[in-house]
This record gives structure tokens, C-alpha cells and sequence, in this order.
């Protein structure tokens, strides 16, 4: 045996105090997430000192000497579910919990006396954590919510898991109620532009309206061009009840015809709402530029205007056909100028991404009746290349000045999940050069070229940015991959993000040449939560749409189904549906014609004995074989 020399030390480990948050996996390992890591940390049960999903914990990090990083919660700072939506079954002589959400432990439950019915769902607080002593945490009976499987049931359940708010305190009226008494459209230290011709160009449903345009032709035949900015943080001010809800709720959520706003709704559908015909304060970007769309100049500043139409997309669109009615010279020169900008942004890398969305028709009852593509209008693109260019605009100006501020970044692919897609693209026949290989914008706007007009056009869209970064706030400077900006941040919707009233408060200051007054540390926090509460307005919003959907086509469950093959897994794939976009899965314990293997490198499931494949991006027939309103899953099968 070699003997170790006694001066001989094994490298110490660093060991490294981080604050962050848990997304649990299952019920054997999660992930710390945290701004301060630059990858997530993946953790066993066994180190998670009891935390349960989305709880903020303190976590020691050791990091070895190779860089290898292990981490184990040392103290849970902040439990996330406070109030718990469930169903309940009687468990000898306990009442348990059955939560839809990434809990594990078991939670006993004290009724008050209250009857309970196991078709229902009841909304429940946690009063005991568990504990190195307590294996379970205990809860008392709120209120029930209604009968499982029921829409506005499952949203309200869905809410609660989520802690999204849907109500406003006394404290927060009674803000709303002083600005109700002070407001007054004051034009002391703004710019004056109710005089110029202004309008709004928003969905025919919209009730807010965050963005107007103006244009004026100068006497050397450049054009002054207003991107005009709802004046949100002229009423919601730092530290006000107001201002600590907006920022709780971090944006307004979009479901399907309901709408939990981020603010109440005097202020985001009334004052702050830049209504047609009424005058309005806002802050705004004002371009100067030639018939080219080369900018000579900007302004950035405080503004009051008065918007003199309130255009839907369609009716803007009409006009800009007809090539006559309101405002059709200035809808002209706007929408030139913003094909020019689109075409200069794509030249410089910008990727052109193209998903369908579905778009639905309801009954009284808020009940799908139909769905159809949603149209793209020419005027949707000038109303984007303006907000698109404001913003960059924007987080330039605040770059130069060098001070702390919130950005949106888009990191580059991951390279792993970029080649796994250019092997599907392979399987379909479509091959790229060796050279052309690499995530870049440029070869992506190739590969969407190249894919334009095919059948699978729009799951290769959708692959496309999965295999992508998620875009994110962050205060530090970096790339936009997917718009190919060096530099971008959200300045052009402070009515429905709280990102953008941090920019314009950001900004006031600047203009002032006042110093900053929310450092590096704090708009990571700040950043940390808005990035949360955007997820969790997704979760929400696509569970609103997939339950609606999966109502009309358990309707129609005897129905044979036109639909697509869009994802797979080991236990089967997922089919999209023609026309209405709902997703479900085809088990292969379900297809008994052969025993049927997953192969993932060939993007499909292969039969043993007949070597019969359902490919990815097949299209296929299905029937509904089963499903579950309260999880929202649905199980088809096929049609031979």
C-alpha cells in the first residue's frame, strides 16, 4: 500500500451561501433555482430540509475543485403555499389532503366540525410545517370552492396554488380613491402633443389601451414620429399600497374572457388608459426620421396627448386596403416606415418566428362554439416594429448613462437541444450544411425558410423555440438572441407589466439627473419575482384555454379527431388536434396491434414486429378514450 505523505492535503471545498427558490421534479429530487447561479442545482429529498415546491430557502453550496456544484437548504425563509386548494378523502382516522400541485408531504386536515364531500374541492391553510419530527403538516378548512372538474372550480383552485391575488385591500381602494380626488391632466413640465394627430391600434376586445402613435411631416420633409406611453407611474407611487400589490401581481393575466388586471380597474382601463377622445398623460419617445426610417434624432420625455381614434387591427387594416378613410395618409407613412425597420431588423439577425394561434368563438355561457386561425394583419407589424423600436431605443439611452436598470434578455440556444432538432429536420428530409449547424439567427431564418408551406411548419416553429432560452429580466446588460438586439428592455406596457414602471421610474430619474435610487442587488430580487409571477401567469393562462377546450371535445367524444403527432415520451405521444389545438395522449399500452418501442433519435415510436412508426409530425386520427377535467389530462386512441 502507497502511504499518503503527512504534508499532503486534499483541496478544500467552497462552500457558498445563496438565496433562491425550489422547483420540485417529483417526489425523489428538485431544483434551487436562483439569479445568483448561473445553472440550476439539482437536489435529492433527503437535502431539502422539508421545503416543498416554490418555497425561498437559503441554501449552502459547496463547489469542489473540478467546479461541480452540490447544494443542501439550510433554512426555508419564506414558505410559498399558504393557502392550498384540494380534494379531500377520509384516511382512517384523519382527514387527508389530495393537492393537483408538486406537494409530497402529507397534510392532515381539521375540519372545524364542517362536513366534507370527496367531490368537491376546499380550499385549505397550512398551520404545522412538517418537521424532522413531524413527517406530515396540518391544515384547517377554509371554504369550499365547488365541485371538482367544474371551470371556474379548477381556476379558482389554480389561482390559490399559485398565490396569484384576485382582489384589492381597503389600503388600495383608499389610494384609488385619493388619486379619484386629485387627478388632473396637468401639462406642467410635459410636452403638449393633443394637437397632433394621434390614435391607438389594439385587439377589438382590448379595454386597455398602454400605446397611441403619432406622426407629423416636418418642413424638410422628415417625419417626427411619437411612441406614446401610458403614464402609469405618475399615479402608482413607490411605496403606496398600490405600488406593493402592481408589483405583487407583477403583470395582468389574460385568461380566457376573464382578465385578473395588475391593477385596479380605474386606473387600467380608465385614467392610465389612453382613451380615445380624452386627454392623457403619458411618456413618450418621439423619433425624427427621413423616408428611409433612418433615425436623425429622439426626444424622450413626459407628454400629454388626446387620442383621436381607437383603431381595432381589422379596421386599421381596411383602411390601409381601401387606401381611404380616417387617418389613411398618416396609417400609410407609418406602416412604410415600419416595413422598413422589419426588413433592416432581419438583415441583422432578428428571427422571423411564425406559430399559428387559434382563436375561439363562445356561447353566453363562455363555452367554445368554433375556433380558426388567427389572422395576422399587416397593421399587427407596424404596431410591433414601433413598440419594438421604442424599447430598444429605450434600454440604449439608459445603457449609455451607465446605471443600475431591468432589461429583457434572450440567452442563445442550448447546442444540445439545437442539434436534437436539426436531427428531426434530418428525419423530414431537411438537411442542413455542416457549416449551417450552429444556433445562429442566421441560420434559423434559413431553416424557417426552408420549412415554409410544408405541413409540419408550425410544430417545427413551436420545436424551434423550445429548443431555446427563455426570455427574462435581469439587471445585467446582455443579448436579445431572438430579436437580435444587443440590448432591450420592456419600456411600452406599464399598465400589464411591472417591469415597465420600474424602466419609466428609472428613466424620470434620469431625465432629472437625479441618482438612482434601486441598486444592482435589489433589481435582482425585483427581477427574480417579476420572472416568477410571468410563469405563473403562463400556467394560468394555458389552463384556462386547455380546459375550455378539452369541454368541447369531450362534447363531441364519439367524434373522430383530425390531428397531428407533436411530442413524445416513454410511454407514449401527445397529438394536437386540427382546428381546435387541444393536446392528448396516445399510451402505447393502448395500441395493441404490435408492442410498440420509443426511439428518440428517430423521433418515433416503432412497432417490434411490423416495424410500423408513428413518426413525429405524422398526421393521424384519434378518438377520446378517457379523461380528467380536475388534471386536465386527456387520453386518446387511434383510429385504425
Amino acid at each position: 500500500m502507497k502511504k499518503r505523505k503527512k504534508n499532503s492535503k486534499k483541496a478544500p471545498s467552497k462552500i457558498i451561501y445563496i438565496t433562491g427558490t425550489i422547483d420540485y421534479i417529483d417526489k425523489s429530487y428538485a431544483y434551487l433555482m436562483s439569479p445568483a447561479l448561473p445553472q440550476d442545482i439539482r437536489l435529492s429529498t433527503a437535502d431539502l430540509l422539508h421545503a416543498w415546491d416554490k418555497d425561498t430557502v437559503k441554501a449552502a453550496v459547496k463547489i469542489d475543485k473540478k467546479g461541480r456544484k452540490k447544494a443542501k437548504v439550510v433554512a426555508i425563509l419564506q414558505r410559498h403555499y399558504q393557502k392550498i386548494a384540494v380534494q379531500l378523502i377520509h384516511k382512517g382516522e384523519y382527514i387527508q389532503a389530495l393537492p393537483t400541485q408538486k406537494i409530497y408531504h402529507p397534510i392532515h386536515i381539521t375540519t372545524q366540525g364542517k362536513s366534507i364531500t370527496t367531490d368537491d374541492k376546499y380550499i385549505i391553510k397550512i398551520t404545522q410545517w412538517p418537521t424532522k419530527k413531524l413527517a406530515y403538516a396540518q391544515a384547517i378548512l377554509v371554504k369550499k370552492l365547488g365541485t371538482a372538474g367544474n371551470y371556474f372550480t379548477e381556476m379558482q383552485a389554480l389561482i390559490t396554488d399559485l398565490g396569484i391575488p384576485t382582489c384589492f385591500s381597503e389600503a388600495i381602494k383608499m389610494d384609488v380613491e385619493k388619486i379619484k380626488t386629485t387627478v388632473k391632466m396637468d401639462t406642467s413640465g410635459r410636452r403638449d402633443y393633443r394637437q397632433v394627430p394621434t390614435f391607438t391600434i389594439d385587439p377589438e376586445d382590448a379595454q386597455d389601451f398602454d400605446d397611441a402613435l403619432s406622426i407629423e411631416k416636418l418642413s424638410n420633409g422628415h417625419f417626427s414620429i411619437g411612441v406614446h406611453i401610458a403614464d402609469v407611474s405618475h399615479y402608482v407611487k413607490p411605496g403606496t399600497a398600490l405600488d406593493e400589490a402592481a408589483f405583487e401581481r407583477g403583470n395582468t393575466i389574460y385568461m380566457l374572457k376573464h382578465t385578473l388586471p395588475m391593477l385596479p380597474i380605474y386606473l387600467s382601463n380608465d385614467i392610465c388608459s389612453l382613451k380615445p377622445l380624452q386627454d392623457r398623460l403619458a411618456f413618450s419617445i418621439i423619433f425624427t426620421m427621413d423616408t428611409m426610417a433612418n433615425i436623425k434624432d429622439y426626444w424622450i420625455g413626459k407628454t400629454i396627448i388626446h387620442s383621436q381614434k381607437r383603431f381595432t387591427y381589422e379596421s386599421a387594416q381596411k383602411v390601409l386596403d381601401q387606401k381611404k378613410g380616417p387617418y389613411h395618409e398618416a396609417l400609410y407613412i407609418l406602416y412604410h416606415l415600419a416595413q422598413k425597420l422589419r426588413q433592416r431588423r432581419f438583415a441583422h439577425g432578428s428571427i422571423h418566428f411564425h406559430t399559428q394561434e387559434i382563436q375561439f368563438q363562445f356561447d353566453t355561457q363562455h363555452n367554445i362554439l368554433d375556433s380558426f386561425p388567427k389572422p395576422v394583419y399587416d397593421t399587427h407589424h407596424l404596431v410591433e416594429e414601433w413598440m419594438l423600436l421604442a424599447n430598444k431605443t429605450i434600454a440604449k439611452f439608459i445603457q449609455s448613462k451607465k446605471v443600475p436598470s431591468i432589461y429583457r434578455t434572450h440567452d442563445v440556444p442550448d447546442s444540445d437541444q439545437f442539434k436534437q432538432f436539426l436531427q428531426f429536420l434530418s428525419v423530414l428530409d431537411i438537411h442542413m450544411s455542416k457549416k449551417k449547424n450552429k444556433p445562429t439567427p442566421q441560420n434559423i431564418q434559413q431553416i424557417h425558410q426552408k420549412i415554409q408551406g410544408i405541413p409540419q411548419e408550425n410544430l417545427l416553429h413551436q420545436l424551434s423555440i423550445r429548443s431555446m432560452a427563455k426570455a427574462i429580466y435581469t439587471p445585467n446588460v446582455s443579448l436579445h438572441f431572438g430579436l437580435g438586439f444587443s440590448t432591450y428592455t420592456h419600456f411600452t406596457s406599464p399598465i400589464r407589466r411591472y417591469a415597465d414602471i420600474m424602466v419609466h421610474r428609472i428613466l424620470k430619474r434620469l431625465l432629472m439627473h437625479q441618482k438612482p435610487v434601486v441598486s444592482m442587488h435589489q433589481l435582482a430580487k425585483k427581477c427574480h419575482h417579476l420572472v416568477q409571477t410571468e410563469r405563473s401567469s403562463l400556467i394560468l393562462e394555458r389552463a384556462s384555454i386547455k380546459h375550455k377546450q378539452m369541454v368541447w371535445v369531450i362534447q363531441q367524444k364519439e367524434k373522430i379527431f383530425q390531428g397531428m403527432i407533436v411530442g413524445l415520451v416513454d410511454w407514449g405521444f401527445y397529438v394536437a388536434l386540427e382546428k381546435i389545438g387541444c393536446e392528448g395522449l396516445v399510451r402505447l399500452s393502448d395500441i395493441k396491434e404490435d408492442h410498440y418501442i420509443v426511439h428518440h433519435q428517430k423521433f418515433a415510436i416503432v412497432g417490434k414486429k411490423t416495424q410500423k412508426k408513428y413518426q413525429l409530425g405524422q398526421n393521424i386520427e384519434v378518438k377520446v378514450k378517457s379523461y380528467d377535467l380536475e388534471k386536465r389530462l386527456l387520453d386518446f386512441i387511434i383510429v385504425s
